[in-house]
């Protein structure tokens, strides 16, 4: 059986434009859906899962659909995996000839190497913020210094040592006793 979604973009354009090629495939059923939807809850997932194995989706065109890229491959994945099949009026391909059968198989390919090159970008810059950390690491965060030290510091500075006589006796450098001298004043 064949079934029709449209979804009104332009009210007077392609609703009609929509509407004059389903009526010509003779749909058993013609869903209809306003222009802002959430697939989810949407007539289009209605319809899906009222089909059954063989049927057709007819649609005017996948931007009918609404969906951006990665969304539009899961879905198209979910039509082949439920056994649908789907015939997209504008470009002239119908899955369920022969010769656009293998049209999902194209999908699940693009969908893979979508999610793989993200992940090997995600992974490229995490190394490379990982580099330049690391690289900078010790201008940024400064020389750290052990619990013990850094309470030595907060003890002796108490009782009123001054920050080079701190630095002299614990063998760290001026800075470091400034950094966490200032530290614990905030505290």
């Amino acid at each position: 059986m064949r079934y029709g979604y449209l979804r009104t973009i332009n009210r007077f354009k392609d609703y009609n434009k929509q509407k004059e090629h389903l009526d010509n495939l003779k749909c058993v059923e013609i869903v209809e859906e306003d222009v802002h939807f959430d697939y989810e809850n949407s007539k289009l997932k209605e319809l899906i899962n009222r089909m059954e194995a063989g049927d057709v989706l007819a649609v005017y065109s996948l931007k009918v659909l609404g969906m951006g890229m990665e969304p539009l491959l899961d879905f198209l994945e979910e039509l082949d995996e439920k056994g649908l099949a789907i015939k997209i009026i504008d470009i002239k391909v119908d899955t369920s000839k022969q010769k656009y059968k293998n049209l999902f198989e194209y999908v699940k390919y693009i969908k893979e190497t979508n999610h793989q090159l993200r992940n090997d970008r995600v992974t490229y810059s995490s190394k490379n913020r990982e580099r330049k950390y690391n690289k900078y690491e010790k201008r940024k965060r400064g020389a750290s210094i052990s619990f013990e030290k850094e309470n030595e510091i907060k003890k002796m500075r108490e009782k009123g040592y001054k920050l080079q006589e701190i630095a002299d006796t614990l063998g760290v450098s001026y800075p470091t006793v400034q950094k966490y001298a200032k530290l614990h004043l905030k505290k």
